[in-house]
């Protein structure tokens, strides 16, 4: 599922979303896979809009929780997950392949 915020025929903002069906969970589970608001659109509740957006339909849909990865560096986007309600529960590991 993607979700846009289009003002002026310009996308400001854009959220993809994914559920999931773990063995390892009683129901199913939905991950945001990216949140991408403009630099210059930062700090207009977009965002916000969209995740309470995304909870809204996740709840109706009875899932159990929304999961979310960013990396390490991102301190902006980790405070703006804390404030939405995100905690730190586990980590994530990557191993890059090569050719």
């Amino acid at each position: 599922m993607i979700y846009l915020v289009y003002r002026d025929e310009k996308i400001e903002g854009f959220l993809s979303f994914k559920i999931h069906h773990y063995l390892h969970h009683d129901h199913d589970t939905s991950e945001i896979v990216e949140l991408v608001v403009l630099p210059e659109k930062r700090n207009l509740k977009i965002g916000k809009q969209l995740i309470e957006k995304i909870e809204e339909i996740a709840k109706e849909k009875q899932l159990e929780q929304i999961e979310l990865s960013t990396s390490t560096y991102r301190k902006d986007a980790h405070r703006f997950y804390e404030r939405q309600g995100y905690g730190k529960l586990h980590y994530n590991y990557t191993k890059a392949l090569d050719d």
